[in-house]
């Protein structure tokens, strides 16, 4: 164990076997590199690199991580192996897991998700230094500006099964610049006190901050277009 800053920070990757969107999809390639290594490969070039854990159900990610020579394996369980697991659950196992094998309590847990390889080394550093300098929030997350916009363009069905805007103003703006700010949160980077996730069961129980990412950087995999729109802007924006 090497710790940083005083603080005990641990990375964590987790890459379930089973995707009904697009097949293996932690183990698809770009640039001849599964994106579980390149997500592996982006942890050891951050500055506060310790350990990696990697979770996973899936023999051959296993075996992909064992190739990348990360520190600490986790053969997931059928209960936290479905798409309905919550990701929290999943901390929270791996954490106990670790801690009670390594006897080594994490102070942070940081989260980085394999199916959103649109980051380079300084949004990892920059996220935990956000963290380590905000001893009140629980947690930085990755965010982008949104797309669309609850207050202006997204609407849903009301009980009359009417279309309305899903979220209502006093006065309705009448261009999207002048509604309130909304942001999506990307499945990227989640940098987390550790005993917050023991405590809680899902992220927004606690205080969390952004930490903006480009808008070219909002996109994850889910089925085979989003994949070859990753690889475009992978190869686009240089993020080897």
């Amino acid at each position: 164990m090497i710790k940083k800053n005083n603080k005990n920070i641990i990375f964590f990757i987790g890459a379930r076997g089973g995707s009904k969107g697009l097949l293996n999809k932690n183990l698809k390639k770009i640039n001849n590199k599964s994106l579980i290594s390149i997500t592996i490969d982006q942890i050891k070039k951050s500055k506060f690199y310790t350990e990696i854990i990697v979770s996973s159900d899936s023999p051959k990610i296993i075996e992909e991580a064992r190739k990348n020579k990360v520190d600490f394996i986790i053969k997931r369980p059928k209960n936290l192996s479905s798409s309905t697991a919550p990701k929290f659950d999943v901390w929270k196992h791996a954490i106990k897991l670790y801690e009670k094998s390594s006897g080594n309590n994490i102070d942070l847990l940081v989260d980085l998700d394999c199916t959103n390889p649109l980051r380079y080394t300084k949004d990892i550093d920059n996220i935990i230094k956000i963290k380590l300098r905000s001893d009140k929030s629980d947690a930085v997350v990755s965010i982008a500006n949104s797309r669309k916009n609850p207050y202006f363009n997204m609407v849903e069905y009301n009980n009359y099964q009417y279309l309305e805007i899903s979220k209502k103003e006093k006065n309705w703006p009448s261009r999207r610049q002048d509604a309130p700010k909304v942001y999506d949160q990307v499945a990227s980077i989640y940098c987390m006190n550790a005993n917050f996730v023991k405590k809680n069961n899902f992220l927004y129980q606690g205080n969390i901050k952004g930490y903006l990412l480009r808008d070219f950087q909002a996109f994850d995999v889910d089925n085979q277009l989003d994949f070859d729109l990753v690889k475009y802007i992978y190869k686009k924006y240089n993020f080897d």
